[in-house]
């Protein structure tokens, strides 16, 4: 423990700016992705509806993740992240302004995109910003960082339309009070886009950066034996998502619908 904390404590500004985006990344998703689902149910959407989003949500961030390979060869991670935590925060903000199911649909799938793109880049960004004995450590506190602000933004998200509850206009106006929380956790993903903006060159002095691997035709030898591992890999992470898409987006739904269990609660 006290290794990890004098390693955090030696992590440049950079390091610590992507980290501080990404705690708002994570609190706008976790509103988000409480708040949303109970949003639709107020505007009188069915569960089926609500399922066909997380989808939408799932497939446009399985869309984007083989496209970034080229984008972050022409784009620095940086760039890439900033933009996609921009896209992330304009959509959030729009699903909870704009009704329709053909603009909803089109702004989760949109937003998608933005979560993987603000995501998938942060492992290459660590690698440039951190020298090699600050990997690990900056790696946990990033992974730490996603958790915490997971949690902090599914707390927040039945706080805001309890406090909102509490005043005599806004009492009684479900939809406005869940709208209120998603353009909240809009804001809070935005605020992370700044915080990336302010991120410059490398922490890691020159001598500690690893050079760039060149790009060869075909994958050298010992690649080829480890094929049968990441095919292993990513059929175990498939039944992951499986798992975790037939029960994470209709979670906070079957409370709402079943059990009759509150925001704040929720």
């Amino acid at each position: 423990l006290h290794a990890f904390v004098r390693s955090y404590a030696e992590l440049g500004p950079n390091a610590r700016r992507l980290l501080a985006g990404t705690m708002c990344l994570w609190v706008g998703i976790g509103i988000f992705s409480v708040l949303f689902n109970l949003y639709l149910l107020a505007l009188g959407y069915s569960v089926a509806f609500v399922g066909v989003l997380a989808a939408l949500s799932t497939v446009g961030q399985a869309a984007v993740s083989p496209v970034l390979a080229s984008l972050l060869r022409r784009w620095s991670a940086r760039t890439v992240m900033v933009c996609a935590f921009g896209l992330a925060a304009v959509t959030m903000a729009a699903s909870g302004i704009f009704t329709h199911s053909l603009l909803l649909a089109l702004f989760t799938l949109i937003q998608g995109l933005g979560i993987a793109a603000a995501t998938i880049p942060a492992s290459p960004f660590i690698m440039e910003q951190s020298r090699k004995d600050q990997r690990a450590h900056l790696f946990s506190a990033y992974t730490a960082t996603t958790n915490v602000g997971a949690m902090l933004g599914s707390l927040l998200s039945g706080l805001i339309p309890a406090t909102c509850a509490m005043l005599p206009w806004l009492q009684g106006h479900t939809v406005t009070q869940d709208r209120i929380g998603l353009l909240v956790g809009a804001a809070v993903t935005g605020l992370g886009a700044l915080c990336l903006v302010r991120i410059a060159g490398a922490d890691a002095g020159e001598e500690d950066l690893e050079s760039p691997v060149a790009i060869r035709e075909a994958p050298p030898p010992d690649e080829e034996e480890m094929r049968d591992d990441v095919l292993a890999m990513i059929a175990a992470t498939a039944f992951i998502g499986v798992s975790l898409g037939l029960i994470y987006p209709l979670f906070n739904v079957y409370f709402a619908t079943v059990h009759h269990t509150s925001t704040a609660t929720i």
